[in-house]
């Protein structure tokens, strides 16, 4: 597993500008408040809201049997400063 750490900028931020072909991806927030994951045009009110860190549902679980995900396809948008934890595998 590889670890990547996002900062929130209060826009939309890509998960990374790189294109990483991953089999499994874990995303969870870190934040005090919730933020949104989803595509080039996830929003405040689209997307899938990740709760507050602590909160159950404050994690994104997502898995393949081949290295079909590519992380950069998804982007986050969320609160300026506050990170989200991407962990990733190949």
């Amino acid at each position: 597993m590889q670890l990547i750490q996002v900062t929130q900028t209060g826009a939309a931020v890509q998960l990374s500008t790189t294109p990483i072909m991953v089999r499994v991806l874990i995303i969870q927030n870190n934040a005090a408040a919730a933020c949104h994951v989803g595509d080039s045009t996830v929003s405040t009110t689209k997307g899938i809201q990740l709760a507050a860190s602590g909160a159950a549902n404050s994690i994104l679980y997502i898995e393949s049997p081949v290295e079909s995900i590519n992380i950069a396809q998804y982007y986050t948008i969320g609160t300026s400063t506050q990170l989200l934890d991407v962990m990733y595998e190949q």
